[in-house]
């Protein structure tokens, strides 16, 4: 399965870092909305980074649903994306389970797409 739309992650995180590091001057209506992200996450026992800018690869899920993407494929992309290219880096197991998937797509959907609900995953 290809994972069209993500090839360029690397760059995306790369670019989301150094605009953090150079003070990106966000809202604070987005940064607050990143935070409540990250402790959904972690609430969901899903493993992370918040260096990593996983808010980052939240809004990508959303972009590419709004070109037209399913749920169900973003789920299935984010599984087959590197880990460390989403959240953390962990050798123990370097790709999210299915279960994980989803459940970060259901997260993204809730906090950045929420006009996508119709779509949350099971």
């Amino acid at each position: 399965m290809g994972v069209k739309g993500w090839a360029a992650w690397p760059v995306v995180i790369i670019g989301a870092v150094s605009l953090a590091a150079c003070g990106s001057g966000a809202d604070d209506a987005a940064t607050t909305q990143d935070a409540k992200f990250l402790a959904a996450i972690k609430h969901d026992g899903l493993p992370h980074d918040s260096s990593m800018n996983v808010w980052s690869a939240a809004k990508k899920v959303c972009e590419q649903m709004d070109q037209g993407q399913t749920a169900e494929y973003e789920a299935a992309v984010v599984a087959a994306v590197p880990r460390d290219q989403v959240t953390v880096n962990d050798v123990a197991a370097p790709y999210f389970t299915a279960e994980q998937s989803r459940e970060f797509v259901n997260e993204a959907i809730a906090f950045y797409c929420p006009k996508y609900k119709d779509q949350l995953l099971k």
